[in-house]
């Protein structure tokens, strides 16, 4: 059995939780900017980067998607490889670079092409040998890309893969799969994380591939259908989410590079998912009360901000940068999704007095960083 792949937003267990109606909104210390697309029917992000950028991918009104990026001054850029029509992008590092996959027009099948556009504009596409198809999940800061692929054309199983700056591809399967490895995340020093699910378990569970290609599996006490793995930062620090019964509750956890395991769950949540982690150890994504889905922010010292944009109905956080800056998109109540990016409030200046002089002087402390989605087509 093969996990979906997330070529679309995934339609997460929180949604079917959430009822029809929405709740009010609960409102964080952060300063949210909502957007949409020229052209877009709906708009979806899925990554931010250090200059606070965004990007992602909309589908205009024949349903053709294109990625995008959008920098910190909402500049839009469409991004498009030749020949693609249907462009995801899923992925963004520091210096502006983007990769996702595309499917070319008149390709038999439908395959999907994995690539990276790199700041000045250029493409490279790439496709794993024998692959059917090829998705990029994961780029880091040197233009190192993380992701997965159908073994052989028309193939039924996942296989991850670690594609270096030089073009070098490294594939890998976890011992015993055969059902699929899933590469969600990646770090600067090169170690993936992800998730997968073996001949001899039925569960997935989450695993961390280090730079060296050694492998560490886990899965959380509890698990009934499994431990899924979103985010990875530098000190080897893992978040996801994992559900303890069928068609029961997720919880989001953080565990560290010693195997230490935190527990999220905001209060009043029936449904907890982190989808990004910095390198703060700040987590963020989103959960539901029973009435909506909400996003949230939790600090290092596991103080919780809750949030939703205006007009929200439904909250997904999906990345988060060293700034504490956390992107996402949201549902409106007429089915619409919207991107954004909540960022930190700097406290109000303070006035103090240096040598007779009145200054203004600001002290902030801000949350810091990133990645992934529930995989459902």
């Amino acid at each position: 059995m093969s996990r979906p792949k997330p070529l679309v937003p995934f339609a997460s267990s929180l949604l079917l939780l959430a009822a029809i109606m929405p709740s009010a909104a609960i409102a964080g210390q952060l300063n949210i900017t909502t957007f949409d697309l020229p052209g877009s029917t709906q708009t979806y992000v899925y990554g931010i980067n250090s200059s606070g950028a965004a990007a992602g991918f909309y589908p205009d009104a024949t349903t053709m998607n294109h990625g995008f990026i959008r920098d910190a001054g909402g500049n839009i850029t469409t991004i498009d490889p030749s020949g693609s029509i249907n462009t995801i992008v899923m992925a963004l590092n520091n210096s502006g670079a983007v990769g996702g996959h595309y499917v070319i027009g008149g390709d038999l099948g439908g395959r999907y092409h994995g690539f990276i556009r790199n700041p000045n504009g250029s493409f490279t596409s790439f496709n794993v040998s024998a692959a059917g198809d090829t998705f990029v999940t994961a780029l880091n800061s040197k233009g190192t890309a993380g992701g997965d692929y159908f073994i052989g054309p028309g193939g039924s199983q996942f296989g991850g893969f670690i594609r270096d700056k030089k073009g070098n591809i490294t594939t890998f399967a976890l011992p015993g799969n055969d059902a699929g490895t899933f590469v969600t995340a990646i770090n600067r020093f090169g170690a993936v994380a992800g998730d997968y699910m073996s001949a001899d378990h039925p569960a997935y569970a989450g695993f961390i591939r280090d730079k060296n290609g050694n492998i560490t599996t886990f899965e959380l006490p509890g698990t009934h259908a499994g431990t899924f793995v979103y985010a990875l930062n530098d000190h080897g620090a893992v978040a996801g989410f994992y559900d303890v019964a069928a068609g029961g509750q997720d919880h989001g956890f953080i565990r560290d590079a010693a195997g230490n395991i935190i527990t999220i769950d905001p209060s009043g949540s029936i449904g907890t998912q982190v989808q990004a982690l910095n390198n703060s150890g700040v987590a963020a994504g989103q959960f539901s009360d029973g009435a909506n889905v909400h996003g949230f922010i939790r600090d290092a010292d596991g103080n919780i901000t809750i949030f939703d944009p205006p007009d929200s109905f439904r909250t997904f956080v999906t990345a988060i940068n060293d700034s504490g800056e956390v992107a996402g998109y949201y549902m409106d109540n007429s089915g619409v999704n919207h991107g954004f990016i909540a960022t930190p409030e700097v406290p109000e200046p303070a006035s103090i007095t240096l040598l007779g002089i009145g200054i203004a002087g600001i002290a902030g402390y801000a949350w810091r960083r990133r990645k992934a989605e529930k995989r459902n087509e």
